[in-house]
């Protein structure tokens, strides 16, 4: 698998014309979890996947299996600091949403049409809180029920699916 740093995606943005849609996982670190993000991503429309070189699952033959073959069409890459990389971002015209249970802005209501880093936490801790204070905004997926967030990638396919839906 090719490894390419997320450096690159800020060059690559500079001459886009449509919005960009970014997909950062924050310490995603089930295989499986990893593969169903990467899948939904590439339905979606995401353009860019950025994953933590370190404290994440990695591409590899389970995530590959668990993307049903999608990761090999996505353009992934890794990230070395992502409150830094999330700051370049912002610093050229890309808002960076975090998906967060305590988020005060529902999904639903935000603003997800122009250039977007959505950010999905990990799996036990959310998005970390040096990464979060780099999010313009963090986002909620509204619940009606007892437990109080999703599953990682079901979470990210609600809001990658949302994205989509304000961008057509």
């Amino acid at each position: 698998f090719p490894v390419r740093k997320a450096g690159e995606v800020v060059n690559l943005i500079q001459g886009e014309k449509p919005p960009c849609f970014i997909l950062v996982l924050e310490n995603i670190e089930d295989p499986h979890n990893l593969g169903a993000l990467i899948r939904t991503a590439l339905c979606s429309g995401v353009d860019y996947i950025l994953i933590p070189k370190n404290r994440s699952a990695l591409p590899s033959s389970t995530v590959s299996r668990s993307s049903a073959g999608a990761m090999e069409h996505a353009d992934i890459f890794f990230i070395t600091n992502t409150a830094s990389l999330l700051r370049s971002l912002k610093e050229n015209g890309v808002w960076v949403s975090g998906l967060d249970a305590g988020g005060d802005t529902s999904l639903f209501e935000a603003d997800l049409t122009g250039n977007i880093a959505l950010v999905i936490g990990g799996e036990h801790k959310g998005i970390r809180p040096l990464v979060k204070k780099e999010c313009d905004f963090l986002v909620s997926i509204p619940n009606k029920g007892n437990i109080n967030s999703l599953n990682a990638s079901v979470a990210g396919g609600v809001a990658m699916y949302e994205a989509l839906r304000q961008r057509i």
